[in-house]
């Protein structure tokens, strides 16, 4: 209850609890901590973060985003090296919760450490926070050694609208990585851009199972008609995934030449396939 009385007096009854012996109780005070946003509580908030309770400072970190206060942002810039996954991955949302350039100048400094988790999750607030000045380190980033930073950079270029993006994942479609190629695909789906249909349609025949769905996914987002020949075989594909993918990708579109095929796909042995494929059909044929 005292995490959604936003009232002061609730504030310091829980920052007197942020130090009670029981873990549970630790947890709950900095989640609810979080959900009263309360400024005056950032002091002794960043006192628990510096801490050697690595759950806590899981919660505190979450809560510390969802007040966003500026003093937090060095003390959780600072942490981003740490070893643990799941706190890099919550420190990494409360920055990209900060927003603005208070977070940014500190992950773009992140995204170029050496340690590849750290910029991992620096590259993943890049994307959040949305800011063409995060443009230089993303298209590094898409090259970097790390497989898994390369990725996190595609998926971060999805939500950086610019000319500049689409040309680098598109470029990022003919990497050798086939977990590359599918996040550039699904990220291009991202973009409004046209110039991104001919590589997409490229991609339907790629050999992963995992590339042909993004790309399968990303036309039917981007509405291109003119992929529905292309997309047809997919319904038939080897892959269940691929096939009821496509099968809502071209209820999306709308395009009447792709009944006959989905008329076809109602018989697929796979309950997921034959629903999206009646589905589409519903909305092709209304």
């Amino acid at each position: 209850m005292l995490g959604i009385q936003r009232a002061p007096a609730a504030s310091q009854h829980l920052l007197r609890a942020l130090n009670d012996p029981e873990e549970i109780v630790r947890w709950s005070v900095a989640s609810a901590l979080g959900k009263l946003a309360d400024s005056s509580t950032v002091p002794q908030l960043l006192e628990a973060f510096t801490g050697t309770d690595p759950s806590v400072r899981v919660f505190v970190a979450a809560a510390l985003g969802g007040i966003g206060d500026a003093r937090a942002i060095e003390p959780l810039a600072s942490a981003l090296d740490s070893a643990d996954e799941e706190l890099r991955l919550q420190i990494a949302a409360a920055l990209a919760r900060l927003g603005d350039r208070r977070a940014l100048d500190p992950l773009i400094a992140a995204a170029a450490e050496s340690d590849f988790r750290v910029r991992c999750s620096a590259v993943i607030a890049l994307g959040k926070l949305g800011s063409r000045a995060a443009g230089q380190s993303l298209r590094r980033a898409l090259q970097d050694v790390n497989k898994e930073v390369r990725w996190r950079a595609a998926e971060a270029l999805g939500r950086l609208p610019s000319p500049e993006s689409v040309e680098l994942l598109i470029s990022a479609c003919s990497d050798e990585d086939g977990y590359l190629r599918s996040a550039a695909a699904e990220a291009l789906g991202m973009h409004e851009d046209p110039s991104a249909i001919s590589p997409l349609m490229a991609l339907l025949e790629d050999e992963s199972k995992y590339v042909r769905r993004a790309a399968v996914v990303a036309l039917g987002k981007l509405g291109c008609h003119r992929a529905t020949p292309s997309m047809l075989p997919l319904l038939f594909d080897h892959s269940r995934g691929v096939r009821w993918r496509t099968a809502a990708a071209l209820g999306r579109l709308g395009d009447p030449r792709a009944a006959g095929a989905l008329r076809k796909a109602l018989e697929d042995p796979d309950a997921p396939v034959a629903d999206h494929a009646r589905e589409a059909l519903r909305k092709i044929e209304g």
